[in-house]
């Protein structure tokens, strides 16, 4: 009898798993551990290009856990646990490359299983760059990387060989050490101190593990020149950028050596960022994938890197030609030939190298973090001298601190690869600190709650615009959308130093609305109760608010539901009144005890959510009044925003629809503090309203009953 259930067990386990339904089918006592596939070409799991995801099967009378066998970006594992027979659910990306593979690892007590999961690609291309196929290069002794253009997935570089090296001339053997580095080609090459040139020719091939197929050889050319590129200081390096865009009249210059640097010219500096760095740089979003998602493109951030002089006087943004070309460490000294890079003035103190090969970089001297002194900044203090520099900016907080450091869901990030999140100082300035999708995924969205006390953020001052986030003011065609003169990028999690209890803040909250508890508190009149503190939040015409969710999700997934969402208060309500007035929210509280440095914070998640588009019709400009009558009110200085339409779950969802909550701060005027009574009135101010092609291009319909969501509306003020 038992060998007849061995039997059954091993003839069901390549029966398809729609067949198979063990944990209710009481006819079969699983004895013993198995899966129902393996790691043979002929029973793997095969998957088309397109993302997806399939179950799998384990058997077993006992305890098991699955893992994959090595780091695969591409695909995940859930439900990779039991105890007992059941099914682990393996969730892949689209595949743009060559086919790939993965292996799973299913353990049970002393046994393990391996199964291979194979997913098709597009056909294999494996070869140098067409523009290093043929390279000179100077006489010093130096090390050089080389890009492929290549599909093959990372795991599969170790199996690049030297086919061989031809030498052309009759020096020998001055090529060594060829070695494939990460998905680079590196090769160390001596000093040529003979007086002629020498010139070799180098091939190398790749042959695919699971197929044997051979591609290749790929060949590059190398000529070694009798002189070296002459290096120029940072200061010469602009002046001849000054000389060069003067006459073009244009702010960008192809960089370009005099007749007498015969090999170029090269700068030195320490690199601040580092390869794997998930956050130098905004991502753009390439297609939409139909689930939700939408493809990805990281070569931007992947190619980002930032350089300081040695002397620490200037800094520039590097971007590589691809993100295979950045190879330098953080904090290595390094020098780069520049001859045929772009310079490009991006603004006061911004300067960008771009079109920078893996070849040029044509020094590496591993450093230390001591190498580059941290500068430790107020916001108050920082200036255009800053950019591309590390930064430590001190005694801050978050604006808004509840749910998640990364405010948005995961299914609505069509066109967005980011959040802003809000810090603010004691003397009411503000800067957003920038988070990418992939590094929410490695350490921001873990679970944790946002920090709550002060502390400090260290991380690469840049500047950046968002059309979803920033304030369109003063941008280009009114699309752009800048998020402050300074926003500033961590690049680990050491980069956030805050205290845990927000009893060590700077601040003490006056008054408060939140609604995490998916609770709106009503008094008679239907006025919101606070959380915390006392006073009143209305509609003007009487609109009675609801609870809706604001997807401040502190756990990355797919769904838009995730069950550790937070909620937002939800008025759906008209905002111009019949007589053709703006009506708003307003906030009434005591101010006798309100202290100094008071100011308002807002985090609104959007206006006019809808899967269709119908939030296009939503007051675009808004603006915060004040009064102590409740009767005449005056606007607060620089309160100005913009609140965008909510992004939709479509292809054709607008680049600048909001995916998350917004967050503002206001400094509020001094007479409201001590005052007996304050108002606040939140409130459009112009007709505005956006259209599916600009966030302020029509008018929005007087009459239009469309939602505004808000996470929170908090008054706090300097201790």
């Amino acid at each position: 009898m038992k060998v007849m259930k061995q039997m059954i067990k091993y003839i069901l386990a390549v029966v398809a798993l729609a067949m198979l339904v063990p944990s209710c089918n009481k006819e079969f006592e699983w004895e013993g551990f198995g899966v129902n596939n393996d790691d043979s070409e002929t029973n793997c799991i095969k998957l088309k290009v397109e993302e997806g995801s399939t179950p799998i099967s384990v058997y077993s009378d006992s305890a098991w856990r699955a893992e994959f066998e090595d780091d695969y970006d591409w695909a995940t594992l859930t439900n990779a646990q039991g105890n007992g027979s059941g099914r682990m659910l393996f969730t892949y990306k689209a595949n743009n490359k060559a086919v790939r593979r993965a292996y799973i690892l299913v353990h049970s007590g002393n046994a393990t299983k391996r199964i291979m999961v194979v997913q098709d690609g597009k056909d294999i291309i494996f070869r140098f760059r067409a523009e290093d196929g043929e390279m000179s290069i100077e006489k010093s002794a130096t090390t050089y990387y080389l890009s492929l253009d290549s599909n093959i997935s990372s795991d599969l570089y170790k199996h690049v060989v030297l086919d061989e090296v031809e030498y052309l001339s009759e020096s020998k053997n001055w090529i060594s050490n060829i070695r494939m580095q990460g998905e680079q080609l590196a090769l160390d090459v001596a000093l040529n101190d003979t007086e002629a040139e020498r010139s070799a020719r180098l091939g190398i091939t790749f042959t695919d593990p699971y197929t044997k197929a051979v591609y290749g050889p790929s060949y590059v050319s190398i000529t070694q020149g009798t002189t070296s590129s002459v290096e120029i200081t940072w200061e010469e390096l602009f002046e001849r950028f000054t000389t060069a865009t003067t006459e073009s009249g244009t702010n960008s210059w192809t960089i370009a050596a005099n007749e007498e640097e015969i090999s170029g010219i090269k700068i030195s500096g320490i690199n601040l960022s580092f390869p794997e760095n998930t956050n130098a740089a905004m991502n753009k979003q390439s297609a939409w994938s139909g689930s939700g998602f939408s493809a990805t493109d990281t070569n931007i951030n992947d190619g980002t890197t930032y350089i300081v002089s040695h002397d620490m006087k200037y800094s520039l943004k590097v971007s590589m030609l691809t993100g295979k070309d950045n190879i330098i460490p953080q904090y290595a000294s390094t020098q780069i030939r520049i001859d045929g890079c772009t310079l490009t003035k991006l603004g006061e103190g911004r300067y960008e190298l771009s079109n920078v090969r893996s070849r040029n970089v044509v020094s590496l001297i591993t450093g230390t973090e001591g190498d580059v002194p941290v500068r430790e900044r107020k916001l108050s203090e920082l200036t255009s001298d800053d950019y591309y520099r590390i930064v430590t900016i001190k005694d801050v907080e978050l604006v808004y601190n509840k749910g998640a450091l990364y405010n948005t869901t995961d299914g609505y990030r069509y066109y967005c690869d980011y959040y802003p999140t809000l810090l603010r100082d004691s003397e009411g300035n503000t800067i957003y600190m920038m988070f990418t999708h992939k590094q929410a995924l490695e350490w921001v969205r873990k679970g944790q709650e946002a920090p709550l006390g002060k502390g400090t953020v260290k991380g690469i001052l840049t500047y950046e615009t968002s059309p979803m986030y920033g304030d369109n003011s003063g941008e280009e065609n009114n699309v752009g959308g800048s998020l402050g003169k300074f926003v500033i990028r961590p690049y680990d999690e050491s980069c956030l130093q805050f205290n845990a209890s927000e009893e060590d803040n700077f601040s003490k909250t006056y008054v408060e609305w939140h609604w995490l508890d998916e609770a709106v508190t009503l008094d008679a009149e239907n006025k919101v109760v606070p959380k915390y503190g006392e006073g009143k939040l209305y509609h003007e015409l009487g609109t009675v608010p609801a609870i809706n969710t604001c997807f401040n999700t502190l756990i990355s997934g797919t769904d838009a539901k995730v069950t550790t969402r937070k909620t937002a208060c939800y008025y759906n309500a008209a905002w111009v009144d019949d007589k053709g007035d703006f009506k708003g929210l307003v906030v009434e509280f005591p101010a006798i005890s309100l202290g100094a440095g008071a100011s308002i914070n807002l985090a609104y998640w959007a206006g006019g959510q809808s899967t269709n588009g119908a939030g296009l019709n939503f007051p675009a400009n808004w603006h915060i009044e004040y009064s102590l009558d409740g009767e005449n009110y005056s606007a607060v200085e620089n309160s100005e925003f913009d609140i965008h339409p909510a992004a939709w779950w479509h292809s054709s969802c607008i680049k600048f629809g909001t995916h998350g909550l917004a967050q503002r701060s206001f400094r509020l005027p001094s007479e409201i503090c001590g005052a007996e009574k304050a108002y606040l009135r939140i409130v459009p101010c112009t007709l505005r309203c956006a259209t599916s092609s600009h966030p302020e291009g029509s008018e929005f319909s007087a009459s239009k009953v469309v939602p505004l969501y808000l996470a929170a509306i908090t008054i706090k003020y300097n201790k």
